[in-house]
């Protein structure tokens, strides 16, 4: 699965959410699933439950969504995690 296509929904799944964020990057995690970290970008538990609904939708399965706080600013933020598409 390519990193870009989860960051790329996530992206614009908060955009239609009106939730803003401020940089995106992604990395890839063993078991085939891939990472997405949006800085700036901290959900509440019905937020969380949208954007996990609504990332099924598009055929990709949750691993998990935790927010990062270290002790770099600029670094904290949101982590998703999603497993490879869906086969239908």
């Amino acid at each position: 699965m390519r990193k870009g296509t989860v960051t790329g929904e996530l992206k614009s799944i908060l955009t239609e959410l009106g939730i803003k964020y401020g940089f995106a990057y992604s990395d890839n995690y063993k078991g085939n699933r891939v990472g997405a970290k949006l800085t700036e970008c901290y959900l509440t538990e019905d937020q969380r439950e949208t954007v996990k609904n609504k990332m099924k939708e598009r055929g990709f399965e949750y691993s998990f969504i935790k927010e990062n706080v270290s002790g770099y600013q600029w670094y904290n933020g949101t982590r998703f995690c999603f497993y490879n598409k869906v086969e239908n």
